[in-house]
């Protein structure tokens, strides 16, 4: 058994957009505001995506802890190819990557613009599955997505299970987990429902459900 502490911090920013109006209740006028994500087509943004995990592995024996922490920096492009009554369907890239996987007083360092081949480390692979391969995403006006797809993404999905024969099991495992839709949307989602697509009131807050991949754990809540 292995236990997995690990600490996320995410922030992602989208074009918004506010319309507010006032209403009567209990005789007390209520400002609120319809806080929407707004696509436009043709319309392509750039955006850095940060994430560092700090893990403290304990194994079965609880004698036994591994320490490790993981710097990586992806570069994106977001593209809107349709939108029309606010439903909107958006290709997100990975186009480049920055990594560094640090223990016991040794780093492995992989840059995609600098290294001419990526350097033979499995957990790497997690993150050179999504690298360039264009994920196209829909969103209804609530922020939800209705559909995931995308031609490159499927190609590489059919070849892993035609050739994945070819790989030892954990490696084919972990290159399947990245090409999967937690993986792809945990980086390729930047809105990730925080623009709820409704009206809410000044000074009121909103629930919704966020999941984050690390380390092929879904953590929801």
């Amino acid at each position: 058994m292995i236990r997995v502490f690990v600490l996320v911090c995410c922030m992602f920013l989208a074009p918004y957009a506010i319309f507010g109006q006032t209403k009567a209740s209990a005789g007390k006028s209520v400002r609120d505001y319809r806080v929407q994500t707004l696509y436009r087509a043709g319309v392509a943004q750039n955006y850095v995506i940060t994430q560092r995990d700090t893990v403290t592995r304990i194994h079965s024996d609880t004698a036994t802890k591994r320490y490790y922490t993981r710097d990586v920096t992806y570069y994106a492009t977001l593209r809107c190819i349709e939108s029309m009554e606010n439903v909107a369907t958006v290709v997100a890239t990975l186009d480049s990557l920055e990594y560094v996987f640090s223990s016991e007083g040794k780093d492995i360092v992989y840059k995609s613009q600098l290294d001419m081949a990526p350097k033979p480390f499995l957990d790497l692979n997690n993150y050179l599955g999504p690298m360039n391969r264009s994920a196209e995403i829909s969103y209804n006006p609530y922020g939800e997505i209705t559909k995931l797809g995308g031609e490159q993404l499927e190609w590489i999905r059919d070849y892993l299970k035609e050739s994945g024969q070819a790989l030892d099991s954990v490696t084919a495992l972990v290159w399947n987990q990245s090409v999967e839709d937690p993986n792809i949307l945990m980086y390729c989602d930047l809105q990730k429902r925080t623009v709820p697509g409704k009206r809410v009131a000044l000074d009121s807050s909103w629930n919704h459900e966020l999941g984050l991949r690390v380390d092929g754990v879904v953590f929801q809540g």
